[in-house]
């Protein structure tokens, strides 16, 4: 916070303590720094969120593994530049993530769905029509995407503050940033059989 010239606030109890409690058990380096960037987001005046004790709770359940894909995701989605009203629909495609990932994130697919399960993560959303003036949408799980949330975006930036870049960047391929629907605002019409 000194080094990019923010004056703390205090911090309330009610999320100083379990901030602390689960930061001091800690023994990955990646996932003290996630501990020690919520703890100075909390402190940041300029936040007014108040999301950190939601924060602390999530980051408990993340295995370092599960931090490292979520950051990867998320570096995917600042990359290309998707503004969050596209992010119900369009995302990264799950198999060129898994690809890249596979040696950092033996369990791929746990991850995802614990990741899922915390809502910081989700499947598309596609519209399948208008129902009394209001869209139909429905979670497309078969889709092979993966979208961004504005609970997984806010949990990655508070978790991010003033954290030392990786080493190394993973940069998907551009066309891995998909719809696998083509919707585009329309509606997908579904046929019985």
């Amino acid at each position: 916070m000194e080094k990019d010239g923010l004056t703390p606030k205090a911090v309330n109890l009610r999320v100083l303590f379990p901030l602390l409690e689960a930061a001091v058990l800690e023994d990955d380096e990646q996932m003290a720094e996630r501990w020690a960037s919520l703890l100075s987001s909390a402190a940041d005046s300029n936040n007014k969120s108040g999301q950190e004790a939601s924060f602390v709770e999530i980051l408990r359940q993340l295995a370092p593994t599960h931090a490292f894909l979520l950051d990867v995701f998320y570096e995917q989605i600042e990359r290309q530049k998707l503004p969050p009203e596209k992010w119900s629909e369009h995302g990264v495609v799950v198999s060129y993530l898994k690809g890249y990932l596979e040696k950092e994130v033996p369990e791929f697919d746990v991850a995802v769905d614990n990741l899922l399960r915390l809502h910081l993560i989700e499947h598309p959303l596609v519209k399948l029509g208008v129902a009394n003036g209001v869209d139909v949408r429905c979670r497309v799980v078969s889709s092979n995407i993966l979208c961004a949330t504005s609970l997984g975006h806010a949990f990655v930036s508070a978790c991010g503050r003033g954290r030392t870049p990786r080493d190394m960047r993973y940069f998907v391929p551009g066309d891995s940033i998909s719809n696998v629907f083509w919707t585009q605002g329309g509606a997908v019409r579904l046929q019985e059989r």
